[in-house]
């Protein structure tokens, strides 16, 4: 645990600070009392059992859930809703290929393209999107999968995400399953993992789009 960066976060992000209350374990664990005798009587005294528990706290260990600090602001990405991760990554999406976009004029392929990421976030991918993605359009764009323009994007929006939290520890990838499963989006596809180097910029790009593009409420996690 990052002690001085609890510090910073009180006096400049209490938000952080907040939310990683809320998603770390209330009480950290105690080792239990030994059994019999006086001690079966000291577990029924609560003065007893919290003397025991200040003294007593157990270790941190691969069976114990461990405390997340979230220095890492891609963690923070635990902080958010389903609905608000679907978003960014629809809009993620969309900017990869805003070229395609603007280039689709039939009505059977504007339909499904309109019905999975809407008609809003089509129009921002031509006018805002398309110039926040830079270098990053040709790599993740050709890691999509699918045949048509609707099935590429959906792909794309959800590898995004996951390619993210790819880069988390395996204990805070577990802690989040049910969060990223709740998305909606397509399941995950069995994908070639990105690079570090390219993860990385996917996530500034995405932090980016957080800052600029989603609801005010997630901004103080990410500034």
């Amino acid at each position: 645990m990052n002690r001085f960066f609890f510090r910073e976060l009180l006096a400049n992000n209490s938000d952080v600070l907040r939310e990683s209350f809320a998603f770390n374990p209330k009480e950290r664990p105690v080792e239990p009392m030994p059994e019999g005798g006086l001690w079966d009587a000291a577990r029924r005294c609560p003065d007893l059992s919290r003397i025991w528990a200040r003294r007593h706290p157990q270790d941190y260990s691969p069976d114990t859930a461990p405390y997340w600090d979230f220095t890492q602001d891609s963690h923070r990405l635990a902080f958010m809703t389903p609905e608000a991760l679907t978003l960014l990554a629809r809009l993620a999406a969309a900017a990869v290929f805003a070229p395609e976009i603007a280039a689709t004029v039939l009505k059977t392929d504007i339909e499904p393209l309109h019905a999975f990421l809407g008609r809003d976030i089509c129009n921002w991918a031509l006018t805002r999107g398309r110039w926040q993605i830079g270098a990053l359009r040709a790599p993740l764009a050709a890691a999509a999968s699918g045949i048509s323009l609707e099935q590429k994007c959906a792909s794309l929006a959800r590898l995004m995400l996951e390619a993210v939290r790819a880069g988390w520890p395996e204990a805070l990838q577990t802690r989040t399953q049910s969060l990223f499963a709740a998305l909606d989006l397509p399941d995950a596809y069995d994908a070639p993992a990105l690079d570090p180097g390219l993860r990385d910029a996917l996530w500034y790009f995405l932090k980016k789009l957080i800052v600029r593009e989603l609801d005010k409420q997630w901004q103080p996690y990410f500034d």
